[in-house]
């Protein structure tokens, strides 16, 4: 059914574009910024505060898109993710780097929160194992592939990637607020 495909496809883009930047991220920062080593504490810094923008906003994240909606709530996720990548991809500065990442985990939080309120509202209890556990396995792989992507390719192309990668399922969040708004 289409509103089971269109959540899975909205946690697996998330999941895609966060731990492809969250990995990337540190390579990019020993290979763009010279005086950095790889055991270099701010990029422990930028990891942590990357973490702290994934979980602590999981406080008020579900108060917030219960007001919004879900489509809504993923829509500005996808915004927000999609800015931390415009920021990363305007330069290689330690700043740009820890404000990418952080806008990262905040639209990460947001988008995976809505995300997982679809999958949950998109079927039966009679098809919660299917659909979790396709949901689940579609997620760890994108997991894997942002991983190979992240070690793969230069950091200003990662960034290309995981904006294109955001559009299949930014298309499909606006279709579906279009047709909210034709209803109505």
């Amino acid at each position: 059914r289409k509103p089971v495909w269109m959540a899975i496809l909205a946690q697996a883009t998330v999941q895609f574009v966060m731990v492809a930047l969250m990995s990337g991220v540190p390579l990019a920062m020993t290979e763009h910024i010279a005086s950095m080593k790889p055991a270099d504490v701010r990029i422990s810094g930028c990891i942590i505060l990357h973490v702290f923008a994934m979980f602590i906003p999981g406080f008020w994240t579900g108060d917030l898109i219960a007001r919004l909606g879900e489509v809504l709530g993923l829509g500005v996720g996808l915004a927000v993710q999609a800015l931390s990548m415009v920021v990363c991809l305007t330069g290689t500065h330690i700043l740009q780097f820890y404000a990418g990442l952080f806008l990262t985990g905040l639209g990460w939080n947001l988008s995976f929160v809505a995300g997982t309120m679809m999958v949950m509202k998109s079927h039966s209890p009679s098809e919660r194992t299917k659909v979790t556990s396709s949901n689940e396995a579609l997620r760890f792989a994108a997991t894997a592939a942002s991983v190979v992507a992240s070690s793969s390719f230069r950091w200003d192309h990662l960034m290309w990637i995981c904006l294109l990668a955001l559009l299949p399922a930014a298309s499909v969040v606006y279709a579906k607020r279009r047709g909210e708004s034709v209803a109505k």
